[in-house]
């Protein structure tokens, strides 16, 4: 018997009834890609975290990228048959304005980002899947993903009368108004504008959408930052003694150090040690939260896994986890209850179903996903066995595979 885990594509295709029947399970496999008549035989096999089934005819190409992928008419015009395209990361499509050539994609699955024009997006709509966003630009727009930033030397490479889509506009330094006049048309944006006081009056009436946008507003002589976090590394070179932070600001050094070189700050969010936090208020102008920092909180962002001798090596647990964190079957439920004070989950937490009760009283906030895990033995254990017993293959962490 076989086993297929941790893959992105796993296709099917080609696979017998005696091949399907000789599959004992799939396991963490993001697209599992068959055919309509094999539908029926997949119900014998045991099938774990699957993010999509996908029924496909054979005459129909598999393409896999990763990363960043442009699709353009003269790509769709030299292809032989129709395509699944399958995009982990990012898809641009260049305008191709032909309901013909767009009839060469079968199917589009886009985990990330997808870029395409309405005119095009409108042909394939039916036919297309995104796990992630998607931008719509028009036909005579030039889209520029990220940040596009007003200075002159930005404007003298773009062409006079472009029409500009942005996901974020930032204008805060002097420019030419004329040559800024003369090189946009109009300007749309996605998210936000990013734009000092004295430059409004002369960029809002260019843009189409201006009432509908954020805007963060920069008062003169503040210094602009999207995030920042103030150390021994930057402290006292940040631009200006005055800071302007559109999102998260950590203060991660004594306050009473910075003072000389920060008065006054603006931001949406702080975090800080509880120690610091009254001299922080001194020169804090505007924030929306302010947060303590608990220098005990252990914080995950990758993957961590919680075992018995971890938990007995340590007292007064805190987690604060923004990955993927796993208690492991070594775990019990009285360990949890007397080591661990809290957690909070931003990411995905799993445990069985055995400390579930102890977890969950201990889950003091929860923005993630709760993967309630099987009680059996370790996946580790399980798969050394498999691949011991020459009767059994397991076939795993791949990108993509075809049967």
């Amino acid at each position: 018997m076989k086993k297929y885990m941790n893959i992105g594509m796993l296709d099917l295709r080609k696979a017998t009834k005696e091949d399907l029947k000789n599959i004992s399970k799939i396991e963490n496999i993001g697209t599992v890609v068959i055919t309509e008549e094999q539908l029926g035989d997949m119900d014998q096999i045991k099938q774990k975290n699957v993010g999509a089934l996908l029924q496909v005819p054979e005459n129909v190409d598999l393409v896999t990228h990763n990363g960043m992928h442009t699709l353009s008419k003269v790509i769709l015009e030299g292809l032989e048959n129709p395509m699944l395209l399958v995009i982990n990361g990012k898809l641009k499509v260049e305008p191709i304005n032909s309901p013909e050539s767009m009839k060469m994609l079968y199917k589009v699955v886009i985990n990330g980002k997808m870029m395409i024009s309405e005119t095009d997006f409108g042909t394939i709509a039916g036919r297309v899947t995104v796990n992630g966003d998607t931008v719509l630009y028009r036909n005579d727009e030039v889209y520029v993903e990220g940040t596009f930033s007003v200075v002159d030397e930005q404007l003298y490479g773009v062409q006079p009368g472009t029409k500009l889509l942005t996901d974020n506009l930032k204008v805060l330094e002097p420019f030419d108004e004329a040559l800024f006049n003369e090189t946009f048309d109009s300007v749309r944006i996605l998210r936000s504008l990013i734009i000092s006081k004295n430059n409004i009056r002369s960029v809002a009436r260019k843009i189409s959408n201006y009432l509908e946008i954020e805007k963060v507003i920069v008062e003169e002589g503040y210094a602009y930052f999207d995030k920042l976090t103030i150390d021994e590394s930057n402290y006292q070179s940040l631009g200006s003694d005055r800071l302007h932070i559109k999102g998260k600001l950590v203060i991660d050094l004594p306050v009473e150090k910075i003072k000389p070189y920060v008065n006054k700050i603006i931001c949406k969010s702080v975090e800080v040690t509880e120690a610091e936090l009254d001299a922080l208020k001194a020169i804090i102008e505007r924030a929306e939260h302010i947060s303590v920092i608990d220098p005990n909180m252990t914080k995950n962002f990758a993957i961590m896994t919680i075992n018995k001798a971890y938990l007995e090596d340590s007292e007064g647990v805190k987690i604060k986890n923004n990955g993927v964190l796993t208690f492991d079957s070594s775990v019990t439920k009285e360990l949890v209850e007397t080591k661990i004070i809290k957690i909070e989950n931003y990411g995905v937490l799993g445990f069985r179903k055995e400390i579930q009760n102890a977890i969950m009283q201990k889950l003091s906030k929860n923005y993630g996903v709760i993967n309630l895990q099987d009680g059996d033995a370790e996946p580790s254990d399980a798969n050394t066995s498999d691949l011991d017993d020459e009767s059994n293959q397991t076939i795993s962490n791949l990108g993509s595979y075809e049967l």
